[in-house]
């Protein structure tokens, strides 16, 4: 068991010397606060040349039989390198009054992925039920350490694995597939349903769209342009428009992302 250290502050040290007379652990250290950053550190860090890897988040509570579904696909759609499981949020004891408003981004703001067996897009694979082919993280395809969660920045740009999954896709030229079987909730927390909360990740995801799709109409026209749809999105947002103040936010980030001129470096794939 592979256990990243990521710049932790706290009891984390002690802790894994607690467990390692009864789990198998390796631990590795990342010093540098980010998602990416330990994920990148642990695979180098990882010596299998056969293995196929299954991507979840900290938040997400696979179902049972996530595992024995998830080698099931590998076995059989090995002409595929990308895949996507299913994605249920978990409002279990959680007001669902605010989150109902924005249910149309709830993919965004929850990673819902809920869909048929099939081929997708690369776009359509999130974080918390991620498959990829171990071919394609020994050929150096790495995680994009510019996007993605960071301790150090509440307002980070968002979309890691989905810019991943993009971008290896094109590179490798790979095909992507959804599988319904493999399962997992993704616990909403009572912070999570605010809209302070749900307009931060729009904002989040705004900017990692910028991060993804590279710096397009990043002139003066092009910024002004983004400035003028969010004046318009606030505007309307101030009469009600949930789907205008969602707007505002995400174009609040992209405008971010732009003028921060964040794109993926050539440390994506080592």
């Amino acid at each position: 068991m592979l256990v990243i250290d990521n710049a932790s502050t706290d009891e984390t040290p002690a802790i894994l010397e607690r467990f390692r007379p009864v789990l198998p652990l390796v631990v590795v250290t990342e010093p540098r606060p980010g998602k990416n950053a330990a994920l990148n550190r642990g695979l180098a860090a990882i010596d299998n040349d056969h293995c196929d890897y299954i991507f979840t988040d900290d938040d997400a509570v696979p179902d049972s039989g996530f595992l024995a579904a998830w080698y099931k696909v590998f076995a059989q759609r090995s002409d595929y390198g990308l895949f996507g499981g299913t994605v249920v949020p978990c409002f279990e004891g959680v007001d669902q009054t605010v989150p109902q408003r924005y249910a149309k981004w709830h993919p965004e703001i929850y990673a819902c992925n809920q869909r048929s067996e099939g081929a997708i897009p690369p776009g359509a694979i999130f974080g918390p039920n991620m498959g990829v082919a171990g071919s394609l993280l020994r050929a150096g395809f790495r995680f994009n350490e510019a996007i993605g969660p960071k301790s150090s920045d509440a307002m980070y740009a968002m979309g890691s694995e989905t810019e991943f999954c993009v971008r290896v896709a094109r590179e490798a030229k790979v095909s992507c597939w959804f599988t319904p079987e493999p399962r997992a909730s993704h616990i909403v927390r009572p912070n999570q349903a605010t809209e302070d909360f749900i307009l931060a990740r729009a904002y989040r995801h705004g900017c990692g769209c910028a991060v993804k799709d590279g710096p397009v109409g990043n002139s003066f026209g092009g910024l002004m342009k983004e400035r003028l749809l969010i004046a318009r999105f606030e505007v309307t947002g101030l009469l009600g428009s949930a789907e205008a103040r969602w707007n505002a936010a995400w174009h609040r980030g992209f405008l971010a992302g732009l003028r921060d001129d964040l794109r993926p470096g050539t440390d994506a794939r080592a």
